[in-house]
């Protein structure tokens, strides 16, 4: 039996190869696409966000949305949570519990969150109905 280089030199690499393709970014980034998250029931009640923006506050990071009701005949339940994430896009837990709010047609209003977690730098907002 013959064994030639190219096949064992071959055998040798491939496992080498395929382990340098599996290494992990150094980070993950909540996109501005994804920072504001709706049901599709949101989107059809006429219910618009703004994105979330995190500012530092007297110790924790804040964030602020403003979500607008628009011209709609009666008043609409609105529930919400904001889900917060470190640096490298990691969650930090424990996550808030979720908030209601009723919003009155052309009612603007200010969410507000306050992460108890000084490492908390992105946050994402989930709204459902």
């Amino acid at each position: 039996m013959r064994v030639s280089f190219t096949g064992f030199a071959l055998a040798a690499f491939l496992p080498l190869a395929l382990l340098a393709g599996c290494s992990a970014p150094s980070h993950i980034t909540v996109s501005d696409g994804q920072r504001v998250v709706m049901d599709p029931s949101v989107l059809t009640a006429g219910i618009t966000a703004d994105n979330p923006t995190v500012s530092s506050g007297d110790l924790y990071p804040v964030a602020y949305a403003n979500v607008n009701y628009g011209q709609e005949q009666k008043p609409i339940t609105l529930n919400y949570r904001f889900y917060w994430y470190d640096v490298k896009g990691l969650d930090i837990f424990p996550h808030e519990p979720p908030r209601t709010i009723t919003l009155k047609p052309g009612q603007n209003v200010r969410l507000e969150s306050t992460s108890a977690n000084t490492r908390a730098k992105q946050v994402r907002l989930y709204l459902y109905l």
